[in-house]
């Protein structure tokens, strides 16, 4: 009716009622949950990682795919064992086929700073004090050129001095172009040595037992040899690479003298002959036999050193000596002046003159003199036995008388 409203009981049954009569119902039951959504489709995977190193408060390394590292104590990567012989990392790898894309290890300069090029690796000992830890020895690369992908030099410095304060100086350099240099940074060379004073700036040693014969070794025995080679300079022989000239440093007897054989190749030889020898004794002496012994100059001789043979004939000789006309000279690069007697290489005859007609051999001129005078000889020795076959004569006829 007018003035009612409709209620419910706990069984749900509706009544219309008067407001205010009566008491309050029970809440009615809540509706039951809707059912769970569906699960969304799974996200795309991650890009695959390398092995990840974990260290933690005590200093050790661990990672999570194992048999990548070993340590027991030593740290060994890429390789399911423990790391070979004494060192302390093992990196197994295996090799590249390319030079500079096969690195097991790279020491990478992160930043492009003229001021900071220089990247190490160093030798040495941990000091006590922090302020003294420039290590003794580093090998390193110093970024020379900073335009696209850059180039840079390879070093090696060293320090004799025991201050740990004082940084290693740079000892040997292979510069971006290939050229090396020890003592010098700056090399302009394919090798380029530079000391600051005396010291020995190559030394080549042999240390075999009998080296330099002083122990019972052979006479030339090689103490070290500088050889010079070119594929081009000998078009007969340049597939075998063979040196053209080389310098070889020898024993030269059993009492340890030694001495420096210089060799070359002429366009018929696969290797290179012998043709001056320095003695011990600062003999100098060339593969035909003639020696200079500091003082005097000894030609080679020997019946053996010769051919074709002949005497020279007294006309040649004579002819020969009158073509010969002594000049008074001083060469023209003499520092003093020194007056000299002598002959024009270009005037003398041909019996005589150098190929080149550049030079003389005084021996070839002794040769043609000797001839001459001998005959001259002849001569005064039979004037003389005439004379005194004359003189007999007359001194009989004045007895007679």
């Amino acid at each position: 009716g007018a003035g009612k409203v409709l209620t419910s009981d706990a069984a749900g049954l509706a009544t219309w009622e008067s407001p205010g009569a009566g008491s309050q119902g029970p809440q009615g039951k809540q509706g039951a949950d809707g059912a769970a959504g569906a699960t969304g489709a799974q996200g795309p995977a991650g890009p695959v990682g390398s092995e990840f190193w974990a260290g933690d408060v005590g200093g050790d390394i661990n990672n999570v795919n194992t048999g990548s590292v070993y340590i027991s104590p030593k740290l060994g990567i890429g390789y399911a064992v423990t790391p070979i012989h004494n060192t302390s990392l093992s990196v197994w790898q295996n090799g590249g086929a390319t030079k500079g894309n096969s690195r097991a290890v790279s020491l990478i300069d992160r930043d492009i700073n003229p001021a900071a090029p220089y990247t190490e690796i160093g030798f040495g000992y941990e000091h006590g004090n922090p302020d003294r830890n420039m290590q003794p020895v580093v090998i390193g690369y110093q970024h020379t050129d900073f335009v696209g992908q850059g180039a840079g030099a390879f070093y090696i410095a060293t320090r004799s001095s025991t201050s740990g304060d004082q940084a290693p100086i740079e000892r040997m350099r292979v510069a971006a172009n290939g050229n090396v240099g020890i003592g010098e940074s700056d090399p302009q060379a394919m090798l380029h040595l530079r000391t600051g004073g005396p010291n020995t700036t190559i030394r080549l040693e042999n240390t075999d037992a009998s080296a330099g014969g002083a122990f019972g070794g052979p006479a030339d025995e090689p103490l070290g040899t500088i050889e010079f080679a070119s594929q081009i300079a000998n078009m007969g022989y340049f597939n075998l690479n063979n040196p053209r000239a080389k310098i070889t440093g020898v024993a030269q007897n059993a009492s340890g003298g030694s001495s420096l054989i210089f060799y070359t190749a002429n366009s018929t030889e696969a290797d290179p002959s012998e043709r001056m020898r320095l003695y011990a004794d600062g003999k100098l002496q060339f593969a035909g036999g003639a020696y200079c012994d500091g003082a005097t100059w000894i030609n080679a001789s020997t019946r053996e050193a010769k051919k074709n043979i002949e005497p020279l004939s007294l006309d040649v000789a004579l002819q020969t000596l009158g073509g010969l006309d002594p000049v008074t000279f001083e060469y023209k690069d003499a520092t003093t002046p020194d007056g000299h007697v002598g002959f024009i290489a270009e005037d003398v005859p041909e019996i005589v003159a150098t190929p080149d007609r550049k030079g003389l051999a005084p021996m070839d001129i002794v040769g043609v003199l000797t001839a001459v005078v001998k005959e001259q000889q002849k001569l005064i020795e039979q004037q003389r036995a005439d004379y005194e076959s004359l003189k007999a004569k007359v001194e009989g006829t004045n007895v007679n008388n």
